[in-house]
């Protein structure tokens, strides 16, 4: 059969076989759009690079944020802007953040909550980090003073050796915060003496995250500290400083790479929600730090954050909260939270060929560019115990216009659950449920995310801020 011609090229109607079409990739989340809207995606993923970007540690995405708040006219909570409908609260570290939209339904029919976290994995300068090589036949070979450094959240350590990486973050001397960049580095091993490979050593011992050493280029230890604006060694136990790459992102035909998209898209997508949709409930978007760590702290999901905005919506809006007895008032507060929508707005593991090599569950495992994804795992093996009920509730509010994927646990169920802060609202009486896109290269210095999906993920969180009060009826 003669070859076809398409474009000017020659093409074949199958090859060793296969049908052509079935050798495309598919997007669907970009694909079915119109023009329009696949313009608005391009848009959104421009703007979102630019996002990511200049928010690498937790303060610049807080700061990010407000920035984008006040372009809409938020104002910061005060005891003077409590009568403001739009406002934001920042606490006191400049890590975590609420934004609020009072809604013209009354508080008793339940609020809109949209958290997701401000912090992504990258390395950690320790308490008492300064190293220098101490024996003078060796000392020619250091590349000068040293940073120890320990891992912040799940990372592979042999990713971030031979890497270029800024220090970014802050100290505070005397009540003054004072703000740090310093260019660095972590050295690897030349592949030409590189002899672990040959040698009986175990990889897991050849790449520690002890060795995770990053290199400043100072040539003494007092250069340094002025550098960073330190007075002693010892003002390191009062500085927070995190090491991360240095990586621009890029625009590929579908998709952004670069550094922090966990959780980095789902901050940008709540907020973007929120700024551009008009929810009739009171709606709240989170941003909470340490979610990677463990979640303490005063502005993690743990701590007190979601309490204090959630009272101050309360005293704002509740006009006649005097008249309850305690009692009556916690039952208003369960029958509002059984009114209310809280969504977990955090990624989960994105497929690859790589992770299908690595033993990933292909049939709960999220693809890229299928839509956002719902994380509808449950069972005696995961926290997040997700309700069908919810889930009903979702699928609802999405419908056909937002493309969307439900997936489960990528991994088999005798491994270790990958956890979120989930249950944090479950156990706050919310029902809740971990709705964001998948990421591919998860936890890597540089990640992967299609602008489809990143696009579905703002759609969705932006009709769940404007869905209608929902009541399941018993058959």
């Amino acid at each position: 059969m003669a070859p076809k011609t398409r474009n000017g090229l020659r093409t074949r109607i199958s090859y060793h076989g296969v049908p052509r079409d079935q050798l495309t990739r598919d997007h669907p989340s970009f694909d079915s759009l119109s023009s329009a809207k696949k313009e608005e995606v391009r848009v959104l993923s421009r703007d979102y690079a630019k996002f990511i970007d200049k928010s690498r540690i937790a303060p610049e995405v807080v700061d990010s944020v407000v920035e984008m708040a006040k372009e809409n006219g938020f104002k910061k909570l005060t005891e003077q802007t409590t009568r403001s409908r739009n406002f934001y609260y920042v606490n006191e570290e400049g890590t975590a953040f609420a934004l609020v939209k009072i809604g013209d339904k009354p508080i008793s029919e339940g609020v809109r909550i949209l958290y997701s976290h401000t912090d992504s994995p990258c390395l950690q300068i320790k308490p008492n980090p300064l190293l220098f090589e101490w024996d003078p036949d060796r000392k020619d070979h250091q590349l000068g003073v040293a940073l120890d450094a320990l891992s912040y959240g799940g990372i592979n350590p042999h990713q971030w050796t031979g890497q270029d990486l800024e220090l970014r973050g802050w100290s505070v001397i005397n009540g003054k915060r004072i703000e740090v960049r310093l260019p660095v580095y972590s050295p690897e091993v030349c592949a030409h003496t590189d002899k672990r490979h040959s040698e009986t050593i175990e990889f897991s011992d050849a790449h520690r995250i002890e060795k995770l050493d990053v290199f400043t280029g100072h040539k003494n230890i007092p250069s340094l500290l002025k550098r960073l604006k330190l007075n002693s060694p010892e003002d390191f136990s009062r500085a927070a400083f995190f090491v991360v790459p240095t990586n621009k992102p890029k625009l590929l035909e579908y998709y952004v790479s670069g550094y922090g998209h966990d959780n980095r898209s789902c901050v940008y997508t709540t907020v973007k929600a929120l700024l551009d949709s008009n929810p009739t409930h009171t709606s709240i978007v989170l941003g909470f730090d340490k979610e990677e760590v463990g979640s303490f702290g005063a502005g993690s999901g743990e701590g007190g954050l979601f309490e204090e905005i959630y009272d101050r919506v309360l005293l704002r809006t509740l006009k006649d909260h005097k008249k309850f007895s305690p009692l009556e008032f916690r039952m208003f507060e369960r029958d509002l939270r059984k009114k209310s929508i809280a969504v977990n707005a955090d990624t989960d593991v994105g497929s690859n060929t790589l992770e299908m090599e690595n033993g990933a569950d292909m049939w709960n495992i999220a693809k890229l560019g299928f839509g956002v994804m719902i994380l509808a795992s449950t069972g005696s093996w995961s926290r997040d115990q997700i309700s069908p009920n919810l889930i009903d509730r979702v699928y609802s509010i999405l419908g056909k216009d937002v493309f969307h994927q439900s997936v489960g646990e990528p991994l088999s169920a005798d491994e270790h659950p990958i956890e979120s802060v989930a249950y944090l609202f479950a156990n706050r009486g919310y029902q809740t449920v971990t709705i964001g896109p998948p990421v591919a290269s998860l936890h890597s210095p540089s990640e992967l995310i299609h602008i489809g999906d990143l696009a579905a993920t703002y759609w969705a969180y932006s009709k769940i801020l404007e869905a209608p009060t929902h009541k399941v009826k018993r058959q």
